[in-house]
């Protein structure tokens, strides 16, 4: 089973359309009540989506920055001591 740490979302919407029913037919699926609604925006889906903050973006931006800038000079010590004409 895959684990993701964001949820999947699917959302799907179908419409029957009948031009001019006949009276008995409009009778019988106007009594049926209508299917729950899936989840809108406003109340359900929004609570599942991550939320977005820019001040965490950008220090995780940083870390990344400081992280590949300490694997450049490491890299280029090791290739250096390699090959001492670089």
């Amino acid at each position: 089973m895959v684990q993701t740490k964001k949820p999947v979302i699917r959302e799907e919407y179908d419409e029957l359309v009948f031009f001019q029913p006949a009276e008995a037919f409009h009778g019988r699926v106007s009594a049926v009540p209508p299917a729950p609604a899936a989840l809108s925006r406003e109340i359900g889906l929004e609570a599942q989506l991550p939320k977005y903050h820019e001040e965490t973006e950008l220090n995780q931006l940083l870390v990344a920055r400081t992280r590949i800038a300490e694997q450049r000079a490491r890299l280029q010590a090791q290739l250096e001591a390699a090959d001492p004409l670089l």
